[in-house]
């Protein structure tokens, strides 16, 4: 229930309602409210002085407002009853506000402003629950679109983590390829060089008895021992007989860092939303390549009829402007402008420009 402040006793100046703060009367002549003692003192004895309620609640005529006649505020400068509303000023006024400073003021009924002041603020706070209402949509709107944006982001880093193990794995994987690559030829090369070993050991022990058997012989100076020797006595070169790989022991040549960037790793990128902007209609067959050029033309090349055809967007329609007998592997523009560049097999045009006379 609101309640506002209305026109207390012009006849402030007794101080009588300071002494008794409850109000029980109303002069309907005056249109003020009278404690006991200042009914006994009012002095116009044939006005009409009704007693009230302690909260009497009297209606505008649109019922729109409820206005509390027993509310008493006084001007904290003068100790006096407010008695009219400043306009220009903005503000409560008693009668020596009015008489010092606002005399030649827009005065108004305390009442009207109250009206209006308060139609102001339930305009104010119907525009306020609105905003409120707004600024509920926007902060459901905003949690929908966090959660999403942290669902991608969640999802993106656990990608990227992914792909971390995943490369790492790679090259962990390759690396056991390579030290086994490695450990294989070391221990085939190692096996050859033990059974080498072995056969030297061999040849050479028996190089030291044949040695010895030659000694003695020579020592001998037998002719017949001397003279019974033969040429199948003589040994062979055991050189033949060792197993001497070729190939030398691999080595490890390191390739170079690669920079771990987007091409080799992956990077973030916001989502691509591929949008149907507009449909068109033509009358071509079939269309094999299509070509928008900077003036917003449309070359078009149906494969079937070998046809080259040259159309401009009308609405949702594309209208043939030109349309030229043509065999062609593919087609593009030259940055920068609208030359159209085509790659055929057939020598008999050496220029755009005769392509366009024939």
């Amino acid at each position: 229930m609101a309640s506002t402040i209305l026109n207390e006793l012009f006849y402030d100046q007794l101080c009588l309602c300071k002494v008794s703060g409850e109000k029980k009367w109303k002069c309907l002549n005056c249109k003020v409210l009278l404690c006991d003692l200042c009914k006994e003192l009012h002095y116009a004895k044939d006005h009409e002085i009704v007693d009230i309620p302690v909260k009497e609640i009297i209606p505008d005529e649109n019922n729109s407002f409820d206005i509390v006649l027993n509310q008493v505020v006084l001007c904290e400068q003068h100790d006096r009853s407010y008695w009219q509303y400043c306009e220009s000023c903005d503000m409560l006024v008693c009668l020596t506000c009015i008489s010092n400073c606002h005399n030649n003021h827009k005065l108004k009924e305390i009442s009207d402003s109250y009206k209006i002041k308060m139609e102001k603020l339930k305009g104010q706070q119907t525009a306020l629950s609105k905003s409120t209402a707004e600024l509920d949509r926007n902060s459901t709107e905003i949690s929908k679109w966090h959660k999403k944006a942290e669902l991608k982001y969640q999802n993106a880093k656990d990608d990227i983590i992914i792909k971390e193990k995943v490369l790492i794995d790679a090259v962990h994987e390759y690396t056991r390829k390579l030290q086994s690559d490695l450990e294989n030829k070391w221990n085939t090369m190692h096996e050859t060089y033990t059974a080498n070993q072995k056969h030297v050991q061999s040849t050479r022990t028996k190089f030291n008895n044949e040695h010895t058997k030659l000694q003695d012989i020579i020592e001998s100076k037998d002719l017949a021992r001397v003279f019974g020797t033969s040429k199948s006595d003589e040994l062979a070169d055991t050189s033949q007989e060792l197993n001497m790989d070729s190939k030398p022991m691999q080595v490890f040549i390191p390739g170079e860092t690669p920079e771990i960037n987007q091409f080799n790793f992956g990077e973030l990128r916001t989502d691509i939303e591929v949008k149907l902007m507009n449909l068109f209609a033509t009358e071509i067959t079939d269309v094999n390549y299509l070509l928008c050029s900077r003036d917003g033309s449309v070359w078009i090349y149906d494969e079937n009829e070998t046809l080259l055809y040259h159309a401009i967007p009308e609405g949702n329609h594309l209208t043939i402007t030109s349309r030229f007998q043509i065999f062609f592997l593919s087609m593009d523009t030259l940055p920068k402008s609208d030359d159209l560049l085509l790659c055929s097999v057939n020598p008999h045009y050496n220029s755009w420009t005769e392509f366009m006379e024939n």
